[in-house]
């Protein structure tokens, strides 16, 4: 279905609803009118309503599909712009276990050097709430078992290619939606506490409540005004109460509901292009369907559709009453929801992948080969520059050295390396013409600040991470992908650049592929036996500082630094002086 004909299909529908609703509203106003005039038995022409009932949420449905293909395909391959609480996915994201034999984590500090809430908020296209936190807890762990990456690869690739079978899926989750704040997550992983019940209360307040509304039929708007609506406001305050002293989950429960009728309605979309998922899916609905199985489960999706079940769900305290028996489901079968929950997140975030893929102009799918500890990839480029240049590298170990001006690219590409690392290990997407790699775990060192909650100095914090490089090369089988800007800057060059050459060195005979930027020449010179050099230029050009950003072979050969501060309009006295001394240090290493 295109686009257009959706609009026009859903405007149809809205026109006829719109029609219909009226005529029912003036058919009931004359009813209660007629009522008040002729007497009580009239309100019994209420009833004659129930039957146009079933018409119109049928109308409703319809024009909600119709909406929801065009505002679906309209979407599709684009940016979605919306609020994220990144600060949630993050605390959630540690709930989750970790594989170590199946995938590796990326530290806080590896998060902080690529930008990785950029890179998330990129991607992320997802409809719901378990799609957004599983994709975020995807790109945070680049994964070392090749089966499981190439099962996630088959199925973006078949969202690429089978609109008909995304589409279905796109309908569902979008209905499922997601929710604010998100409450379905702490209640399946973090611990649930008490469960506490009301007894009667509850019970005795909702038979009150339908003795109000029965009182309609017979008293009219008294009854409404004397009987329905006070009813309405007790029962509001009750369940607010409750809901603040003791019912946290309240929402999540609504929404585990709602999961539950999504996996259903996934399950048989799956039933024949996704197997595993539709089985997947299946199984652990069967195991904690009881959530579904009560009268105001039932009656959601069609009050949803008028938007009455808020009212409904108020008026007879259906949540409020469920309470304890909900709670006491989920605990039996938490597992079963929390597969459920992964499932329904994993087919969301691959829904995302695709559709940024559709969105993306130049990206390959990555050749990985396990044990390889190289790189070897064309015009490669960073997804978050607006208008990036594109460098090809073949990375050997143990590596290679950068060099280069301030501003002339080195630690772009740094990022550039790292991130295409973790986009082909987490979504088997690149950034480039062909990326061919081994499986790394992936760690990087580029952004360092002084730690002040720990009292951590800027070296301190920089010489910490490099240590840990070395320690998880030795205590592990995987190559290590080590990103280094500038070892070492924090402390005096009479110390830095032994002691960067001495671990350069140390590097070389462990089992780690490094990509290092440095200004220190002497350390690349020294280490270029070990390592390939690389260096990015500038030159002076009418504008002042020009960059081409691309990437050249060798070591550089020109400095920027007395530049730099010459093109900012420095005194001249500062900038003559500096060249002079520059000059003189430069004859005497000579």
């Amino acid at each position: 279905m295109a686009a257009g004909k959706g609009g026009k299909k859903s405007k149809k529908y809205r026109q006829i609803i719109v029609v219909l609703s009226v005529l029912l509203c003036l058919y009931f106003f004359l009813v209660l009118y007629a009522g008040y005039l002729w007497g009580s038995r009239f309100y019994f022409g209420m009833l004659l309503v129930i039957f146009f009932l079933p018409v119109l949420w049928l109308l409703v449905e319809k024009m909600k599909h119709a909406g929801l293909v065009e505002e679906l395909q309209a979407a599709w391959g684009k940016k979605t712009d919306r609020v994220r609480d990144l600060a949630e996915l993050k605390k959630y994201a540690r709930l989750f276990p970790v594989d170590p034999q199946a995938e590796s984590i990326l530290t806080e500090q590896s998060q902080d050097d690529l930008h990785f809430d950029f890179i998330f908020t990129l991607l992320d296209r997802t409809l719901t709430t378990p799609g957004a936190q599983v994709l975020y807890n995807m790109l945070q762990r680049p994964l070392l078992a090749p089966e499981k990456l190439k099962a996630r690869s088959r199925t973006i690739s078949l969202f690429d290619s089978n609109p008909t079978l995304r589409l279905q899926l796109l309908l569902v989750l979008k209905r499922l939606s997601r929710q604010h704040p998100d409450t379905i997550t702490g209640l399946l992983w973090d611990d649930a506490g008490e469960i506490k019940k009301l007894g009667i209360i509850p019970g005795l307040l909702a038979l009150l409540a339908l003795a109000a509304l029965v009182s309609v039929f017979f008293f009219g708007l008294k009854g409404a005004f004397l009987g329905l609506l006070p009813m309405f406001i007790i029962n509001f305050s009750y369940a607010e109460k409750q809901k603040r002293e003791y019912f946290l989950h309240l929402p999540a429960l609504r929404y585990a509901s709602s999961l539950l009728a999504a996996a259903q309605e996934l399950s048989k979309a799956c039933r024949e292009l996704l197997p595993v998922y539709s089985e997947t899916l299946a199984a652990n609905f069967r195991a904690c369907g009881r959530l579904l199985s009560r009268p105001g489960r039932r009656l959601l999706r069609v009050l949803d559709s008028f938007g009455l079940y808020d009212y409904i769900n108020v008026l007879f305290l259906l949540d409020v009453r469920s309470y304890a028996a909900d709670m006491a489901v989920v605990m039996r079968t938490r597992k079963n929801l929390q597969q459920l929950y992964q499932s329904i997140g994993e087919i969301d975030a691959l829904l995302a992948v695709s559709s940024f893929r559709a969105g993306s102009k130049n990206w390959c799918e990555p050749r990985l080969w396990p044990g390889a500890s190289s790189i070897s990839a064309e015009e490669i480029y960073h997804p978050l520059l607006a208008n990036p240049v594109a460098n090809s590298i073949v990375l050997l170990q143990p590596g290679t050295i950068v060099t280069g001006s301030n501003m002339a690219g080195k630690s772009t590409f740094l990022r550039t390396v790292a991130v295409n690392a973790v986009l082909a290990q987490t979504i088997y997407t690149c950034f480039a013409q062909s990326y061919e790699a081994g499986y790394f775990s992936i760690v990087t060192s580029i952004n360092k600040d002084d730690y002040l909650p720990g009292g951590k100095s800027y070296f301190l914090v920089e010489a910490e991470a490099i240590l840990a490089m070395i320690r998880k090369a030795e205590s592990s089988h995987v190559v290590s992908l080590c990103i280094i800007d500038e070892l070492f800057r924090g402390t005096n060059s009479a110390e830095r650049i032994p002691a960067a050459i001495e671990v350069l060195k140390y590097f070389a005979d462990k089992n780690i592929l490094c990509v290092i930027a440095t200004h220190d020449l002497e350390v690349a010179e020294s280490c270029s036996q070990l390592y390939a050099l690389y260096h990015f230029s500038e030159r002076v050009g009418a504008q002042g500082l020009e960059f081409d950003y691309k990437l050249h072979k060798g070591i550089a050969t020109s400095r920027n630094a007395i530049r730099v501060l010459e093109y900012l309009g420095y005194p001249e006295t500062i900038v003559k002086q500096a060249w002079e001394k520059a000059e003189r240090r430069q004859r005497q290493k000579r």
